[in-house]
């Protein structure tokens, strides 16, 4: 069976370089801008190229989330932003907005694109309309059971997926309920997302499961999940 990939938030540099160091197969991050993340420190341009080359020394990934919902305003900036992401390498664009995604398909074929799981993809027919539009992962919606991820991997074999392993209580489905706004004053969309909005997944699979948390470093959880991965026994554990 494939060993699955191991991915760790990288909130800052500080956190990214060690959760590399703990042992995570790969790290995304978020820019200074169009991240979902900004409360957290995230990345300049020079911070990245960084992460990049240690990443790659080590012969781990780095990923990238454009996770906000795109303005038609701002597309002129995001093309500026993707284009100096693919001259970095990185190893793929995670992105929610399907217009974005559009774009990133007819501009930029080469650039690896991953559905973030704020698209809340958890049918076998949202995967197969994302393969159609190219996108090379998916981040499965974090309120799928064990069952259902079986179900969708076997149903589509050609499609790498992802699934979220670690982080707060699930209180609410994703980002969509308003009262995150009356709440908190701001969107999960565009903004800051309070930890409030935190959640967990219900399953450790596919080929890639991945820790959430921008806003520190998972060290200490990655040496365990490390170790867990190289032990014998069931090939899914589930994550209580």
């Amino acid at each position: 069976m494939k060993k699955p990939e191991l991915l760790a938030p990288g909130g800052s540099f500080l956190s990214a370089y060690y959760a590399i160091e703990a042992g995570a197969d790969g790290v995304y991050l978020g820019l200074t801008e169009f991240s979902a993340r900004k409360a957290a420190a995230n990345f300049t341009f020079d911070q990245l190229r960084r992460i990049r080359r240690l990443a790659a020394d080590r012969g781990r990934k780095i990923y990238v989330t454009l996770n906000t919902i795109i303005r038609e305003s701002e597309l002129r900036r995001l093309a500026d932003v993707v284009s100096r992401l693919e001259a970095a390498a990185v190893d793929g664009i995670i992105v929610q907005d399907l217009g974005v995604l559009w774009f990133l398909r007819r501009r930029f074929p080469g650039v690896p694109v991953h559905a973030s799981t704020q698209m809340a993809v958890h049918t076998s027919a949202g995967i197969g309309f994302l393969k159609q539009l190219g996108v090379r992962r998916i981040i499965l919606s974090r309120e799928c059971t064990r069952e259902r991820i079986r179900a969708l991997r076997q149903a589509h074999p050609d499609v790498e997926l992802e699934v979220f392993i670690h982080g707060g209580a699930l209180l609410r489905i994703l980002r969509r309920l308003p009262r995150l706004r009356r709440a908190h004053g701001r969107s999960g969309n565009r903004e800051t997302v309070p930890r409030s909005a935190g959640a967990i997944s219900n399953a450790r699979g596919t080929e890639t499961p991945a820790v959430p948390g921008a806003f520190s470093s998972p060290a200490a959880t990655f040496r365990w999940e490390r170790r867990s991965l190289s032990l014998p026994g069931p090939a899914w554990t589930p994550s209580r």
